[in-house]
């Protein structure tokens, strides 16, 4: 997840976004926050770094599900995602497509969030972030 500072002041970031998935039906599942994920970042940190977030830059957290889970079938996918930076009382709601599965984002484990970290220690795709 990309999180662009689009204003013109600074901004001051420290660990993990809050993400909420939900299902078309309405099922939900909070992400389990975690120190490392399959996209990083790839040490683990003693704690959230603090990052300033500069008017143009960004930083991400890596938000990771999979497709393979302890049951034959998963329950049906996630259709949008409620997010919520550190420190904020409010969301924001996006939608869970992934173009490059052409597919929501499925439902068959639970799902990761890292704390948020500047672009150098995750693993990014470009691809999802135009």
């Amino acid at each position: 997840m990309r999180f662009k500072n689009d204003g013109r002041n600074p901004c001051r970031l420290q660990g993990w976004p809050k993400v909420t998935a939900v299902s078309a039906t309405g099922r939900t599942m909070v992400a389990e926050r975690h120190r490392t994920t399959p996209l990083g970042p790839f040490r683990v940190f003693t704690q959230a770094p603090r990052l300033i977030v500069r008017p143009g830059q960004s930083a991400f957290a890596a938000l990771v599900g999979s497709d393979v889970g302890p049951h034959l079938q998963c329950p049906s996918p996630y259709h949008t995602l409620s997010v919520r930076l550190p420190g904020s009382s409010s969301t924001v709601t996006l939608s869970a497509w992934l173009p490059g599965l052409h597919s929501d984002l499925l439902a068959c484990t639970p799902l990761q969030v890292s704390m948020i970290l500047p672009p150098t220690v995750i693993r990014l795709y470009p691809a999802a972030y135009r």
